[in-house]
């Protein structure tokens, strides 16, 4: 039987209530889907929310999903990502929600000579050493020798094809990126676990 939360959320199989929001200029169903499997409630905002909308008091993390978009010429959801990331917030972005929270945090992106396509990339994570075969579809990526070590933001995860950024964490705020697709049908599954750390730490605000 599943105990009743307050109105407007749902309860989790930690025992916490929770609320998500996927919000970019392009929301994938899968995305949501993840994120519901794993016991939270998701709103989905299209690309043109602000500040007030995205970072409403109920929320207690932020996704910014996959595109399509340039980072480039998306000011305005950069701007909501520096709001969010000063609030401090459990945020998570994926694909174009990568590369917008690197130009939030202050770095460049560039269009890579040779675009990430297909389902079989190999990515390491620095910190683990963990190697996983990831999904991806990406003509741009985070430039790394641009990122300001003042953000708090490092470089988290590479490439093992061509060294370029596949992921951003951030030292001390509950902040993840990466580049490729973990929610990506049928797969490979090997990167989901980003979806547990993200409801982790959303839950812990709860």
């Amino acid at each position: 039987m599943r105990a009743r939360c307050p109105a407007g959320r749902t309860r989790t199989s930690s025992a916490r209530c929770r609320r998500t929001i996927p919000t970019t200029s392009g929301g994938r169903t899968r995305t949501a889907r993840s994120l519901r499997r794993r016991g939270a409630r998701v709103r989905v905002l299209p690309y043109t929310a602000g500040v007030d909308q995205a970072l409403a008091p109920e929320i207690d993390g932020l996704v910014l999903s996959p595109g399509p978009g340039d980072p480039v010429r998306l000011g305005a959801q950069v701007a909501l990502v520096r709001a969010a990331i000063a609030d401090g917030r459990p945020l998570l972005g994926i694909c174009l929600g990568h590369q917008i929270v690197g130009r939030a945090a202050g770095a460049d992106t560039r269009r890579l000579r040779f675009g990430h396509h297909g389902a079989n990339h190999p990515i390491r994570d620095i910190d683990s050493g963990l190697v996983q075969i990831t999904a991806q579809n990406h003509e741009v990526t985070v430039v790394a020798g641009t990122l300001p070590p003042a953000s708090g933001f490092r470089v988290s995860q590479v490439n093992l094809n061509d060294g370029s950024v596949e992921g951003l964490r951030h030292a001390h705020l509950p902040i993840e990126t990466v580049q490729y697709h973990p929610e990506g049908a049928p797969g490979p599954l090997d990167a989901l676990a980003v979806f547990d750390r993200f409801l982790a730490a959303a839950g812990r605000g709860s």
